[in-house]
């Protein structure tokens, strides 16, 4: 009896070991990605439309100035099509976000990447909410983009 449940035991940890090596894995595929995704937006590449998901969900918070929030969702091909009409446009003018205080988080299959967004030189910070995950090609790609903007540009 005493045999069984130490292999009882053995397997247990054995499994959670061998879980947590494939959450990390994930988390450190989707840092991955992330990383390469923002590479590429900061070198205006004609690639960043084709990192979101077919099907993503593409969610728009506008702060008005009156302090309320109006909310927009878009559909991938209007997204994509609003991406690459204004990359010159951003190029030109050197538009960049940059994201702080990231958290990767497993979320089923899929992670939640979360944090800030600041808008170029604006001294202010929105928060923002990503989730990446795996296509059928195994591909990272973004599946969720949530954030919250003052620019109607994407709106």
């Amino acid at each position: 009896m005493k045999i069984k449940f130490f292999l009882f035991i053995l397997l247990v940890a054995f499994l959670l070991i061998i879980n947590k090596s494939v959450l990390a894995d994930d988390i450190a595929e989707a840092k991955q990605f992330f990383e390469k995704y923002i590479e590429l937006c900061y070198s205006y590449d004609k690639s960043v439309p084709e990192q979101y998901s077919d099907n993503a969900l593409i969610k728009r918070f506008l702060i008005c100035p009156d302090k309320t929030t109006k909310v927009k969702i878009l559909t991938v091909k209007e997204y994509r099509g609003k991406l690459k009409f204004y990359a010159p446009m951003a190029k030109i003018i050197g538009y960049k976000n940059t994201y702080s205080s990231l958290k990767f988080v497993k979320e089923g299959e899929n992670v939640r990447i979360e944090g800030y967004r600041q808008v170029g030189n604006d001294n202010y910070k929105t928060p923002v909410s990503i989730l990446a995950g795996q296509n059928k090609s195994g591909q990272w790609r973004i599946l969720e983009e949530i954030l919250y903007t003052k620019a109607l540009i994407f709106f």
